[in-house]
């Protein structure tokens, strides 16, 4: 028997029409998306529910069942020939899924959104899933691996890693599942900042008010994390197979200042480098140019105050 039929009801096909995504490369992503970014991220919002019921996928083939699901990610790893090419294939599928903040929860007490689903996903959920995804050819344990990158310890809402420079980044770098190459990737070009989370802040935070933790639960402290300016990443070479991370100015009214990540790949259309995300913009998983969303990020068209300032790099660990 299937033990994960339950949380996998409704599961998408994982297509794979190179046409659909050469059309979705950077569609809806307009000068605008960086501001809409800002609030783009469950993870950083602290949103405990789905905002809204996901519309029904445009841009996926059609539906699998289980079984077949499995056969499909088990051929996806066994055609791979190394770990971009495994995160490119596996996540393919999820171009045109619709974008959704807060899709997954717990299945059940605060957040009863499913643990797993192909339908909808937001930019951290979607990051979160294509690392299940590279990790795992067994569709049966898959919900399992993607609790492992999720939480600290047993599924729930206050074990959950909710904020991305003191919780997701540091605990899935201690566990062997990624590396910070950002100063690898840009050597001298490359700055750090540093992210105060104290009483004080938490307090007045504006970002993340929704998220609700017990004193214990709150990752006090501080924090460094370095970044790479927008105007030097023309310059410098971006490896396929990283996490990027778009970064935002340091204010002392957000415990984050990551707002929107993505997946750095080759396009399958074309070799050229893509950011696979799921744009609140667009309001879908897209393929966009990465030089496209560096640029419109240099040159947005709104200012709400709140700068982009550059990108940072984690490198998904083969194992």
């Amino acid at each position: 028997m299937f033990r994960h039929r339950r949380l996998l009801a409704g599961v998408m096909l994982l297509a794979f029409p190179l046409g659909s995504q050469a059309a979705g490369q950077g569609a809806g992503a307009g000068p605008e998306a960086s501001q809409l970014e800002a609030a783009s991220s469950s993870t950083a919002l602290g949103t405990k529910t789905a905002t809204t019921p996901p519309p029904r996928p445009a841009n996926l083939f059609s539906f699998l069942r289980p079984d077949a699901l499995a056969a499909e990610l088990a051929l996806r790893h066994k055609e791979s020939s190394s770990l971009p090419d495994l995160l490119e294939r596996t996540t393919r599928g999820l171009v045109g899924a619709p974008y959704v903040l807060s899709p997954l929860g717990e299945g059940e007490g605060e957040d009863p959104d499913p643990r797993l689903r192909f339908d909808a996903f937001d930019c951290t959920t979607f990051v979160e899933t294509a690392l299940a995804l590279a990790r795992c050819d067994d569709l049966e344990a898959l919900a399992t691996t993607l609790d492992g990158i999720r939480y600290r310890g047993e599924p729930s809402y206050a074990h959950r890693r909710h904020l991305v420079e003191a919780e997701w980044v540091p605990d899935l770098i201690a566990a062997g599942q990624l590396v910070d190459v950002t100063r690898e990737i840009g050597g001298s070009k490359t700055k750090r900042y540093k992210l105060e989370i104290s009483k004080d802040t938490w307090a007045k935070r504006r970002i993340a008010r929704s998220l609700v933790l017990a004193p214990a639960d709150v990752p006090w402290g501080s924090y460094e994390v370095d970044y790479i300016a927008l105007a030097d990443i023309a310059k410098l070479s971006i490896p396929p197979g990283t996490i990027l991370n778009v970064v935002r100015t340091a204010v002392p009214w957000s415990p984050t200042m990551v707002t929107h990540q993505g997946l750095v790949l080759r396009s399958p259309v074309d070799g050229g480098l893509i950011v696979r995300h799921a744009s609140p913009v667009a309001r879908r998983v897209i393929d966009e140019k990465l030089s496209h969303l560096v640029e419109r990020y240099l040159h947005p068209k709104l200012d709400r105050g709140w700068p982009v300032v550059g990108l940072s790099f984690l490198r998904v660990v083969d194992k």
